[in-house]
């Protein structure tokens, strides 16, 4: 399982990634007690509880941040056990040539 996660532009709150980052705890302790199931036809029926975090989160932001400090960010968050990365309007431009 991996996380997803959009950040809108914000003017109000510098690095909004560093924040999300910090609060991802609270964001995989969602799924406890949560009676999420799912059935795709022919498998088993799956629980949400059974699912694995793999580590990996795709921030999809829509502010302009440094590369530097997105590198900075994903440097810690490693630290972390987390792989992130980062999808930027820039990462959108590139990919759409």
């Amino acid at each position: 399982m991996y996380i997803s996660i959009y950040i809108p532009k914000s003017n109000e709150v510098k690095n909004p990634a560093t924040y999300v980052l910090n609060g991802i705890t609270r964001i995989l302790d969602m799924k406890d007690g949560a009676q999420v199931q799912t059935q795709k036809p022919g498998d088993t029926m799956m629980d949400a509880n059974d699912l694995v975090f793999n580590g990996r989160i795709f921030i999809y932001d829509e502010n302009e941040t440094e590369p530097s400090v997105l590198e900075q960010i994903a440097s810690q968050a490693k630290e972390n056990g987390h792989d992130v990365r980062f999808r930027t309007k820039h990462y959108a431009k590139e990919r759409s040539k």
